[in-house]
């Protein structure tokens, strides 16, 4: 029983030694240095190593789980092939070297040290932590590794799909980057947390694309450039970019499928921004816009039911192709004096449409194909300029809206300077400057008397709330037998 017993623990001692192995290695003598590499789970390794040394590890310890490689460095490789090739660059992890490798942690070099494509693509990485020494510049260096669950970026030097499609990364630093190449981040749809964003410059194409778990992410004011479909397909709630005063262009798509998007706010500064960036966000209904073009299908099937009617500022000229196309929650849209040009199917679907306001336009925008099919345009209101009356009820697709012509005079102006009317909601004001208000009276477009209010003092309050329509000719008498009438909208 004694000699069993030491028989066993030597066995358990050789196994232990074997299990953690540090070597010291020169070019392609490391398989010198491991008698029993089946058995090695960690391994360390210092000094130099080649391409053929990397092979080895990869392809003869089938059990390593751990490799450190923080004290080596990479020769450069010239000789026998090797996986296709008789040469390998020094300080670079060759292509998909450690692709599909069971290792879960790897501690890469601190010299400086490149990374070429998917170099641990599929690898059973669990958490990576680079640093600026590193040069991950292949594409897909760490694509696909289906248990890596948080990775930080360490201002290592990055290559496009990096992380993409890993499916349990849930978390994520960006500290010490600025710039997030296309794709970095594409289908890891677990993804959910980003810290460090707040600092970035540049965001690549599909840099978050399909990544269904991010329902939060900080834009920052260094913000310059947004690829196209950068958040495409997220789980963003609320996109405020009014920080981003750096931000100018934006690319197509960029907010895209957003399904679960509610407000989006753009920064001022922005000066044009390519298709799409709101596509079929059916929960998208706040949303602020500069003064810019609204390219082809912007805000398509977008409910917009918050502040629609402010939703096109002053200084848009073109509404684009099927840009509000499905915006069936819009009650009123109002249309800045600079439009000039709305496109095919621009507003096709808006069927909760009653009242376009119009009356800034001092000409008739031409409109694109079937700009309002499906809207019941008999039922809606355009309201435009009384001297534009004629022109909106002879031009094609406008002349079918219930046209309403009116003044365009400031409203709640009286032509005295001295004395000013304005509503506040249902209310009519009406204030004199000088000169007591004898009696206020509102009359229908016919001519017909509403009401008549009398005063006394200076300033007068009357509801309205009990009068129908929205327009009213207001007479405003003085005590001194003066009297003044003006048009007014409510």
């Amino acid at each position: 029983m004694k000699s069993v017993s030491v028989f066993l623990t030597l066995l358990l001692f050789v196994g232990l030694r074997a299990a953690a192995v540090e070597v010291t290695a020169t070019p392609g003598g490391l398989a010198a240095l491991v008698s029993d590499p089946a058995t090695v789970t960690e391994l360390k390794v210092a000094g130099t190593v080649d391409a053929s040394d990397l092979f080895f590890v990869d392809s003869e310890m089938t059990q390593l789980r751990t490799l450190d490689l923080s004290a080596a460095t990479v020769a450069a490789y010239s000789g026998e092939r090797l996986r296709g090739y008789t040469n390998y660059a020094a300080g670079e992890i060759p292509a998909r070297t450690f692709a599909g490798n069971a290792m879960t942690k790897v501690v890469l070099p601190a010299a400086p040290v490149t990374l070429a494509d998917g170099a641990f693509a599929g690898s059973g990485l669990t958490s990576l932590s680079l640093t600026p020494s590193v040069k991950a510049t292949g594409l897909g260096v760490f694509s696909g590794c289906p248990a890596l669950a948080e990775a930080s970026t360490g201002g290592a030097t990055l290559g496009t799909y990096i992380f993409a499609a890993c499916p349990e990364l849930t978390e994520v630093s960006l500290e010490g980057n600025t710039t997030l190449p296309e794709g970095i981040f594409e289908d890891c749809a677990a993804l959910a947390t980003v810290r460090g964003s707040e600092a970035l410059v540049s965001i690549g194409a599909k840099a978050f694309d399909g990544c269904a778990a991010l329902g939060d992410f900080t834009f920052g004011a260094a913000l310059a450039s947004i690829g196209d479909r950068a958040f495409a397909s997220t789980g963003l709630t609320a996109a405020d970019m009014t920080a981003c005063r750096s931000l100018r262009r934006m690319g197509s798509w960029v907010f895209a499928d957003c399904h679960s998007l509610e407000a989006a706010f753009l920064p001022s500064g922005l000066t044009a921004i390519g298709k799409g960036t709101f596509f079929d966000c059916t929960s998208l209904r706040e949303a602020s816009f500069p003064a810019i073009d609204i390219a082809d299908y912007t805000f398509k099937d977008a409910p917009l039911s918050e502040n629609a009617e402010k939703l096109i500022p002053q200084g848009v000229t073109t509404i684009g192709d099927y840009a509000l196309k499905g915006a069936d929650e819009v009650s009123v849209l109002k249309l800045p004096s600079t439009l000039e040009s709305i496109g095919d199917g621009a507003m096709e679907g808006m069927t909760g449409l009653t009242l376009i306001t119009a009356e800034e336009l001092g000409s008739v925008p031409a409109l694109g194909q079937d700009v309002w099919s499906g809207v019941d345009q008999h039922g809606v209101e355009l309201r435009v300029a009384e001297q534009m009356g004629t022109s909106f009820a002879s031009a094609p697709q406008w002349q079918d809206f219930r046209i309403n012509a009116v003044s365009t005079a400031v409203p709640g102006t009286v032509a005295e300077s001295s004395l000013r009317a304005r509503f506040d909601g249902m209310s009519l004001m009406v204030r004199s400057s000088g000169t007591d208000i004898a009696s206020v009276t509102l009359y229908d477009l016919a001519g017909n008397v509403l009401m008549t209010v009398p005063c006394g003092s200076d300033e007068l309050v009357a509801d309205t709330s009990h009068l129908g329509g929205n327009i009213f000719i207001v007479r405003v008498v003085l005590a001194d037998g003066r009297d003044a009438a003006l048009k007014m909208l409510r």
